[in-house]
């Protein structure tokens, strides 16, 4: 599997575009696919490694397997599909992902974990109030 090959692979995996890829990646329209042909710049593989999630060697070993998941993790969410590579999720995990991926910018998901915890936190102490009216 080439390079190319292996981010459009992790990309439909995701349900992202190479132009969403690219954007995100800020690189310029079209320098994915020019990956085909010519190597890329270290600094533009590190930025697409970063986006998907993954490390730089993973994106350019021509195995499927492997170290996915890079030491310090900031790219974006991943779908179920591309957790077949390394990692193991409980079904939860899944769903939560899931569920994350359906928003576009970090700046939505951050917004939703924010509200989710808020709500949880709402929730945990409504149970614990009723517990102590029980007691």
């Amino acid at each position: 599997m080439t390079l190319y090959d292996k981010i459009k692979s992790m990309a439909d995996d995701q349900n992202l575009s190479i132009s969403y890829i690219e954007e995100n990646a800020q690189l310029s329209n079209g320098s994915i696919s020019k990956w085909k042909i010519n190597s890329p710049r270290a600094d533009s593989l590190y930025k697409v490694a970063k986006f998907l999630g993954c490390s730089v060697e993973f994106l350019m070993s021509e195995q499927n397997d492997g170290q996915m998941f890079s030491d310090n993790y900031s790219g974006s969410l991943i779908g179920e599909n591309s957790l077949n590579y390394r990692c193991s999720l409980n079904e939860n995990e899944i769903e939560i992902l899931n569920i994350l991926k359906r928003f576009k910018t970090y700046r939505n998901q951050i917004k939703f974990i924010a509200r989710v915890e808020l709500l949880a936190n709402e929730m945990l102490s409504n149970i614990e109030d009723n517990e102590q009216v029980e007691e």
